[in-house]
């Protein structure tokens, strides 16, 4: 049993010690250290291991799937998909064509609106825009509705907010933004 340097603290520790007293680090020769790390990294190569194979399976009977089922005819649940004209008349169609520009472009000009930080609540069941609506009399452009960002005050507390973002996909440019104090009422 000799005694070495901890390299984070520099305290002198036995090297049989599993740990260094003072401030925790496992010590390299000591057997507990190295069967502990052993130990957690086995686990840890055992979980994503699981995970992958999941992951393969999934993947390969997808394909097998596909595959099997090529000559046959395909008998799609889904609608053919609409023109751009019939999709103009459809706000959740034409929402969904421009949602990607219209998020960007309405996070970040919502971003600016807060003298402070910001905090974005939104999530894959609970998403940035809750509601949708028209934005103008000629439905071009759509207004997205969501309550999913808290502004932070001078005090260091977050506020949540309600915003308002009219988006015009012609021009791809956000044609009004307003945001106010509160959350949406449910429903």
């Amino acid at each position: 049993m000799a005694l070495i340097k901890c390299p984070d603290c520099g305290r002198n520790v036995s090297s049989s010690a599993p740990a260094c007293p003072d401030c925790g680090r496992p010590i390299a020769g000591s057997k507990s250290a190295k069967s502990k790390l052993s130990e957690e990294t086995g686990w840890r190569g055992l979980i994503i291991g699981a995970v992958m194979l999941v992951l393969v399976i999934g993947v390969m009977s997808r394909c097998g799937n596909d595959s099997s089922n090529s000559s046959a005819p395909s008998v799609s649940s889904e609608p053919p998909a609409k023109t751009d004209a019939e999709c103009r008349t459809d706000i959740q169609c034409w929402s969904e064509k421009n949602k990607i520009e219209a998020t960007v472009s309405c996070q970040q000009e919502i971003g600016h609106r807060s003298l402070h930080d910001i905090k974005w609540t939104d999530s894959m069941g609970d998403p940035v825009f809750s509601q949708l609506a028209w934005g103008d009399e000629r439905h071009s452009s759509i207004t997205y509705i969501g309550d999913k960002v808290e502004f932070q005050n001078g005090f260091g507390a977050f506020t949540p907010m309600t915003y308002y973002c009219t988006y015009d996909p012609a021009s791809k440019q956000i044609t009004s933004l307003n945001v106010v104090e509160g959350r949406l009422p449910p429903g």
